[in-house]
């Protein structure tokens, strides 16, 4: 069992890292090209947000889910009102700290905030029909 735990997030860690990069590059690319005069410093802090945010979640979910799997829906969901507050909390930092509108952060946060929720969600329902699989048989 615990080997299952390991690779459920050795895999969810390798694909948070490939998405992160992924979404960054390409983000950098649209305001490279698109739009430079809406590209804000700040900018590398979103991805770097979700990524670290990634980690916590990950492992919250590895260590309750290996205690109790039965209360796995509610790490699921206190993770997401978590990820909410964390992000609101972001965002009036960067509001407070930085010069630059906060509009620009704001929208660009907001679509990071949407991919990596589906993100989420999808590694979340695929690994509830893997552990159906192989456990609840």
């Amino acid at each position: 069992m615990m080997q299952f735990w390991k690779k459920t997030r050795r895999v969810f860690i390798i694909k948070l890292a490939i998405m992160t990069l992924v979404l960054a590059l390409l983000g950098r690319g649209v305001f490279w090209l698109c739009c430079p005069e809406y590209y804000f410093a700040g900018f590398p802090l979103v991805p770097l947000f979700f990524y670290i945010y990634g980690l916590i979640y990950i492992f919250l979910f590895e260590f309750f889910g290996s205690h109790n799997i039965k209360q796995l829906i509610w790490v699921y969901l206190g993770s997401k009102c978590m990820k909410l507050l964390l992000s609101v909390l972001f965002l009036l930092l960067y509001g407070l700290l930085c010069e630059e509108p906060v509009s620009r952060c704001f929208l660009t946060f907001i679509l990071y905030y949407i991919g990596f929720l589906v993100f989420e969600t999808e590694f979340f329902v695929r690994f509830e029909q893997i552990y159906q699989r192989k456990f609840e048989e």
